[in-house]
């Protein structure tokens, strides 16, 4: 770390120059190195081999001198050795291993039978052993002693040439470095210089001249782009500037703007901290709803200024509004003012600083009071076009609903008068099938009124699971009095359709009022076809709502073959008021009615016309579920004779203030079994149950009668007779219905008109759920 920091404080001047001299040296180091360490090994080899030639030649002339044991000879032949200065001792040793003969006194220790060749440099000293042999066999070795000392004079001379060679190299490497380093370092200073130069003048024009085309030179050129692009900024930078200061003048009349503008805004605005809730901003419109000032406001909470119930609901959602980071909206919201409780509309946002952290909670409200009592007006409003339209609708069954009545009537009497006659003749054989007739013509009426009051009744709007083919059948069976004989009235309904979304009330005025749109086209003459059948829409466009749509729905289609629509004309069907029929002769409300009846349940409505070819009315009922199916339009009905369950004695009260009626319900129950007091008068009927003696297990009444109706008879008698079941019979009701009786504390209720043996089957199940 010590070196490193040493390092890090050198200039690039004294780096360069030290890696190259330390480049240089240790180049330089290593080849004297190696090539001392080379010549030593050379020189060693050039002694050892001369010394083996020696010795080889030696043992090469001592070869006789053994064999025939001449010590003589072989002395003669060492002493040839004692002018050489190196050979320090030398002695010839025989195959037994003893001493043959020495250059010098002393003898070698005993040496082994057969020696091998050795040269080794050992205690400063070569050594070298040569066997000598004769015919291949060993005789005996020449052992020689040589003195290193030329060798180490040699080698030092050699070490002290090799040390001055590389004194010069690291002296011309240092002269070397230093001058490369100026190739290098001062292009870089010169660049320095003028860097440091250009930052302190910031004049970023000035531009430098590239000494070469090297990396020095691409430095040089790359610093030039730099310069560029360094000027572009500074120049945009100052505009930026310029611009930043005239956006900030604008900002802060912006915010004046801002400010005024919310001054003067006719929707509350105000503004809290995120941290404690305290109010920020306070807007004029704001005090004037609160009737205070923003000065008793600002740096306030809520509950400075609310009842504390009040205050905690606005800072619950003030906090869920922090905590979710979204908008939120609350449609409604009650606040008291001095004038009064007043209704808001209020959004809640989160507004958040530069760096995304929450900064202002912002509120603003609207007060909604009037528009929504202007909507509830316009609501009523809407209610009472519908009812007008129906009835107007009603008006134009009115003629052909009489004339079926007449019809019915006729029969009925004609029938009866006919079945009178035959029973004062005493001929009975016939009575039954005039009086079956009679029954057939009633059944008609009861069907007629049914479907009459089912159009009449308003019930419920709310859209449930509706199945089409009995209500359109009805309403054909309804409609079909209204149209003249020279128009020609079908029905095509496909079979297995799914139930859709809708109301049957609202059903039934859409169709009447499409049939009764086609007939007053006709005028006296053509053809109506009705189709109900299931559809797939894609990308079909309503001719009212302007959407497009697909999916499943089930088409409710009226067509007639009149003279047309013009096509000036199609686009303002469905506008309130807009007819093209003669004046007097309707209100213009019926198809605008489809248009709203068929939204409120998510269909749609579509219209084909030209001047000539006729009209076609589509309504699309939305499928609500494809896999429920529509069920019987008819069920089946007892046969005119049945007879329902027999009683057994129980006693039923039976109220009507139709007479006719009460005796045919009293003298019914009566023949299948039950003892029955039938009464007029709903006052009598409860003193009667009041003060018998005996039990009465059922009351059976009318609803609509004078005095007392049938559910507050009802309720009159839960007080003193809880136990007592009623079973309620009204052909029209605004308040009682077969939707709500339970509800009103009514155990059973019929419509009327009704089946006699419907009537004698619930009258049965009543009394077998009490245990009666």
């Amino acid at each position: 770390m010590e070196l490193h920091s040493r390092i890090g404080k050198l200039t690039l001047q004294q780096r360069l120059i030290a890696i190259i001299f330390l480049v240089s040296a240790i180049a330089s180091t290593l080849g004297f190195l190696a090539t001392a360490v080379r010549d030593f090994r050379d020189t060693r080899h050039a002694l050892a081999d001369n010394a083996r030639v020696i010795a080889r030649t030696v043992a090469t002339y001592s070869i006789p001198d053994l064999v025939f044991e001449d010590r003589v000879a072989a002395r003669e032949t060492m002493d040839a050795l004692t002018g050489m200065d190196m050979v320090q001792q030398a002695f010839i040793m025989d195959a037994q291993g003893r001493l043959f003969v020495s250059l010098h006194p002393g003898a070698p220790q005993t040496l082994p039978d057969e020696a091998a060749a050795v040269a080794e440099f050992r205690d400063e000293l070569l050594h070298i052993v040569e066997p000598i042999r004769h015919d291949g066999r060993y005789v005996g070795s020449l052992h020689l002693q040589m003195s290193t000392a030329a060798l180490h004079a040699e080698v030092l001379r050699r070490l002290l040439t090799l040390s001055l060679l590389l004194g010069l190299v690291l002296i011309i490497s240092f002269t070397l470095s230093v001058w490369l380093q100026g190739i290098v370092s001062d292009p870089i200073l010169r660049l320095a210089d003028t860097a440091r130069r250009i930052s302190e003048n910031a004049d970023f024009s000035e531009r430098v001249t590239p000494p070469s085309s090297d990396e020095i030179g691409a430095l040089y050129s790359a610093f030039n782009v730099m310069l560029d692009r360094v000027q572009e900024h500074d120049q945009a930078r100052a505009a930026a500037f310029e611009d930043l200061a005239a956006t900030h003048d604008a900002m802060r009349e912006s915010e004046r703007d801002l400010g005024a503008i919310i001054e003067i805004l006719p929707l509350v605005v105000f503004t809290k901290d995120v941290r404690e809730l305290r109010y920020v901003r306070f807007n004029r419109a704001a005090e004037a709803l609160l009737g205070i000032s923003r000065e008793q406001v600002i740096g306030k909470t809520d509950h400075d200024i609310f009842s504390p119930a009040q205050a905690d609901a606005y800072v619950a959602r003030d906090r869920e509004t922090l905590a979710s980071g979204e908008l939120l909206d609350i449609p409604e919201e009650t606040i008291e003012t001095p004038s009064g409780q007043r209704l808001l509309h209020t959004r809640k946002v989160v507004v958040r600083a530069i760096d995304g952290a929450p900064r202002y909670l912002l509120g603003i409200s609207e007060d909604i009071s009037e528009s929504k009592a202007a909507e509830a007006a316009r609501e009523r409003t809407a209610r009472q076009l519908q009812q007008a339209q129906k009835m107007e609708a009603m008006g134009q069954l009115t003629g052909g609903i009489a004339h079926d009545f007449n019809n019915i009537l006729a029969s009925m009497l004609g029938y009866t008068g006919m079945a009178l006659n035959l029973l004062a003749a005493g001929k009975i054989d016939q009575l039954a099938e005039h009086l079956d007739q009679v029954s057939r013509s009633g059944k008609r009426g009861q069907d007629l009124v049914k479907t009459m009051l089912s159009f009449a009744r308003g019930g419920s709007n709310t859209a449930g699971s509706l199945t089409l083919e009995p209500h359109v059948r009805d309403v054909m069976q309804m409609l079909a009095a209204a149209i003249p004989a020279g128009i020609a009235l079908s029905t095509r309904i496909e079979e297995s359709l799914p139930a859709v979304r809708g109301n049957a009330v609202h059903m039934q005025q859409v169709l009447s009022n499409m049939v009764i749109n086609a007939r007053d086209a006709l005028h006296g003459r053509g053809r109506i076809d009705v189709s109900v059948q299931l559809t797939q829409q894609a990308h079909r466009l309503c001719n009212t709502c302007h959407e497009v749509f697909s999916g499943s729905f089930v088409e409710l289609a009226v067509h007639d073959n009149g003279p047309g629509i013009r096509h000036g004309d199609l686009d303002r069907l469905f506008t309130p008021f807009f007819t093209t029929k003669d004046f007097g002769e309707g209100t213009g409300l019926g198809l605008a009615v489809v248009h709203g009846l068929m939204h409120e349940h998510g269909g749609h409505v579509g219209v084909e016309s030209a001047p000539g070819r006729g009209s076609v009315f589509r309504t699309w009922w939305r499928v609500s579920d494809v896999g429920a199916r529509v069920a019987e339009a008819n069920p089946a009905r007892e046969p005119g004779g049945a007879v329902g369950p027999r009683g057994h004695g129980q006693h039923i009260i039976v109220v009507d203030d139709e007479p006719s009626l009460a005796k045919l319900m009293a003298d019914l129950l009566d023949a299948h079994g039950y003892q029955v007091d039938a009464f007029n008068d709903p006052l009598l009927a409860r003193d009667f149950i009041v003060s018998v003696d005996c039990g009465v297990d059922l009351l059976i009444t009318d609803q609509n009668m004078p005095k007392l109706s049938g559910l507050e008879l009802a309720q009159s008698l839960r007080q003193i007779r809880p136990d007592l079941p009623t079973l309620v019979l009204s052909g029209h009701s605004e308040i009682l219905s077969s939707a709500n009786y339970r509800d009103l504390g009514i155990g059973a209720y019929l419509d009327k008109p009704f089946d006699l043996t419907t009537l004698v089957r619930a009258v049965a199940d009543i009394l077998r759920s009490r245990g009666r």
